[in-house]
């Protein structure tokens, strides 16, 4: 439990305009973590969905891969 941090955790989300219930600060790490993550990037339905949007899929990019020339490597 993190009840001896709960003050400085409660500053920094505070930065962040986050706000949790009393009773969160009291959570496991694990659990904690789950619900300031949600509050500040949103339901992770929204980062699916943005995945499957946006990243090609591997079978559609490795056609692209194989027709690019390869590059030099620079150390």
């Amino acid at each position: 439990m993190l009840s001896e941090d709960s003050e400085t955790l409660k500053e920094t989300l505070a930065d962040l305009r986050i706000t949790l219930k009393a009773s969160a600060y009291k959570m496991d790490v694990r659990p904690l973590l789950k619900v300031v993550l949600e509050a500040f990037f949103g339901p992770s339905v929204g980062l699916v969905d943005m995945i499957t949007e946006f990243v090609p899929s591997p079978l559609e990019n490795a056609a692209l891969k194989v027709s690019l020339p390869d590059l030099p490597v620079m150390l």
